[in-house]
């Protein structure tokens, strides 16, 4: 089974020129296909991958940050990003490409941001500006997972 990840912004404009900026710059070969309400980008051979975009509007949040703890939210829209991680591609470099991916998106936007494991487990989020990441959920388990998101905060 592939993994998913979701990276919400918080944002009307399309993050699709942001995305392919990001693959062009890296010089990592792709395709891309319009769906509803959006477009996937395909680039599982060079970033273990394919990437959905997608405009949503009046998203309900419930997810988890630790074992005991859920939050609740409502946004009237967002920019859904979705990770679809290729189970035969090496995991870790899968997980650091997408957060390397993530990093040039949050950098490039300033609005609130949330990166959700399988739609319901916090991974990190961006409210007012600061970012946090959840600590207790075991994404973060390498040195080289943290030496990236450490460039971030």
């Amino acid at each position: 089974m592939a993994l998913e990840y979701r990276l919400q912004v918080k944002t009307k404009m399309s993050l699709s020129s942001l995305v392919e900026s990001y693959l062009n710059e890296k010089r990592i070969l792709f395709s891309k296909e319009n769906i509803t309400k959006g477009e996937n980008v395909y680039c599982y051979e060079g970033l273990g991958f394919m990437v959905s975009i997608l405009f949503s509007e009046k998203i309900f949040f419930e997810y988890l940050i630790s074992e005991n703890k859920t939050i609740e939210e409502d946004w009237d829209y967002s920019i859904d990003i979705h990770f679809r991680l290729d189970k035969f591609y090496d995991n870790l470099l899968a997980r650091i490409n997408m957060i390397d991916m993530c990093i040039y998106l949050l950098n490039n936007t300033r609005e609130d941001a949330r990166l959700l494991f399988n739609g319901d487990i916090l991974v990190l989020e961006r409210t007012n500006g600061i970012i946090s990441i959840n600590k207790n959920f075991g994404f973060w388990n390498s040195d080289d997972l943290l030496n990236k998101i450490n460039l971030l905060t």
